[in-house]
Formats: C-alpha cells, structure tokens, sequence
C-alpha cells in the first residue's frame, strides 16, 4: 500500500470539517484529516488498519493517538472500525470524493466488496450509501447491485 500514488482529490468542507466538531480536540482533528485524506483506501474507502504507520506519519504518542482515535471512533462521524479483522470505512469516502457513480466506479466498488471479510463493515457501507441526502448519479444502480450481496452476508 506504500506505493498508492497520491491523486488530486476535492473534498467538501463538511466532510473536513463538521459542523458538530467545534469541541474536538487538536489531536481528533488532525487524526480525522489524516483517515479522511491520506490512508490508502480502496474504492469504498476502506482498508486494513496500520496503527504503527500511522503514529509514524503523525509523530503521535501511542496514548495520546489511542484517546483521539477512541473519541472519533465513539462519535461515528469519521470512521467505522472492525477490530476482528483489522478494516477501517472512511465513512463518506464515495460521497464525497466522486460526483457521479459510473459503470466503472461502481463495478470496482463490487469488486472491492469481495475483499472485505467484515459483513458488519459492508452492510455499513450500503447503509450509508443509502441514507445520504447528497445527489449522487448512479447511486441508485450501485445500491441495487449491492443489495442482494448485502442480504446474503447479513445472512450468513
């Protein structure tokens, strides 16, 4: 994952900056920036979680990492985190990073949902694609295409 090229992405200042996070401490906001901007995510946002990497990168005490990443875990707002295997949803990644859903987004959006072993992480994924009021072009035929792979997991 170390050799991800960095692209130019735009992102939406709420995405960056919640209303709602006025409180947050200077550590939670610089661990927010760092999840929602420079993890090599996949299509979905989602990836396996390197701790070490990323007390390297932001020079963070493991203590003081460890509070900041337990508050922004607690509030639901930046992140969904399955410790049993290890993967971290950069929630609203898709939202905000893309415009539309085209047939190439969302046929590499399936394909990373094959890679994904927490059926906890993709049935959050569906669910926050679905309950966004922001309007996204095919966000429709990505949830369709979704749907029965979401039921089937929930299932098991």
């Amino acid at each position: 994952m170390d050799n991800v090229p960095m692209t130019t992405t735009t992102y939406d200042n709420d995405y960056l900056w919640p209303q709602e996070d006025s409180a947050a401490t200077n550590n939670e906001l610089l661990v927010r920036l760092y999840l929602r901007t420079r993890l090599a995510v996949n299509s979905l946002g989602c990836c396996v979680f390197d701790e070490q990497k990323v007390l390297e990168d932001l020079h963070l005490t493991p203590e003081a990492f460890d509070e900041a990443f337990s508050a922004l875990e607690k509030s639901g707002q930046v992140f969904k985190y399955v410790r049993e295997t290890n993967e971290l949803l950069v929630k609203d990644h898709v939202i905000s990073t893309n415009k539309s859903i085209n047939k190439k987004l969302r046929l590499a959006i399936l394909e990373d949902l094959n890679q994904i072993k927490s059926s906890e992480l993709m049935e959050y994924f569906y669910k926050n694609i679905k309950g966004s009021t922001k309007h996204l072009r095919g966000k429709t035929a990505l949830l369709k295409a979704m749907k029965k792979r979401v039921k089937e997991n929930a299932l098991n």
